[in-house]
């Protein structure tokens, strides 16, 4: 299991993230991450393999048009088991235990929210893959810098037939604060974590 240190995620809310988070953990994030390999995606249905068996899974990506500078990218995800196509949900906010969709945030001057979906190293080729949300707070605008965080989450499989549980979940692995606030998460994601664009043209 993926394990950094820098703070925690309870019901999809911060705790102890007043600001950046020391240069060492972004320094054993970076590191540990190094060998990861960013997934391309592009808008449509995307096959990964999500579960590290060998099978291609899908990452569907649709665009939410606003017709102005905050139209964003919706992400779902779907893990192919047993003939069976599974929706693979995160941990809830608000009380609710789970949601199916994550949401970029974009604005004219700075992205504030994005994702990457990680391949494991070659040494483990059989592990599931990693989902790193990049979080900017909103601060006084969107062209402001602010504190970012990042949060892992590993796919995970659930207990057999176990009731009200699904098949196939994602679970936070850990939470990594960055050194210093930024204006655009895509600049944090290359700088902190040496993580670059997924996107591809279709």
């Amino acid at each position: 299991m993926l394990l950094l240190t820098g703070g925690l995620l309870v019901g999809g809310l911060w705790l102890g993230w007043a600001g950046s988070g020391p240069p060492a953990v972004a320094q054993r994030g970076r590191a540990l991450l190094a060998a990861w390999r960013v997934v391309p995606l592009g808008n449509g249905p995307n096959e990964v393999d999500l579960d590290g068996d060998g099978a291609a899974d899908l990452v569907f990506m649709a665009r939410r048009e606003n017709y102005n500078a905050h139209s964003h990218n919706i992400f779902l995800f779907f893990v192919f088991a047993g003939g069976t196509w599974h929706a693979v949900p995160f941990p809830g906010l608000d009380g609710h235990p789970e949601k199916y969709a994550l949401g970029t945030v974009s604005g004219a001057d700075c992205d504030l929210r994005d994702i990457r979906v990680l391949r494991p190293p070659e040494s483990v080729p059989d592990s599931a893959a990693l989902v790193v949300v990049g979080q900017r707070k909103t601060g006084a605008s969107y062209g402001d810098s602010a504190p970012v965080a990042f949060t892992l989450y590993r796919l995970r499989v659930g207990r057999a037939a176990e009731p009200g549980e699904p098949p196939f979940f994602f679970e936070m692995a850990d939470f990594l604060p960055a050194t210093r606030p930024y204006c655009d998460i895509q600049t944090a994601f290359a700088t902190e974590l040496g993580l670059g664009s997924y996107e591809t043209p279709r």
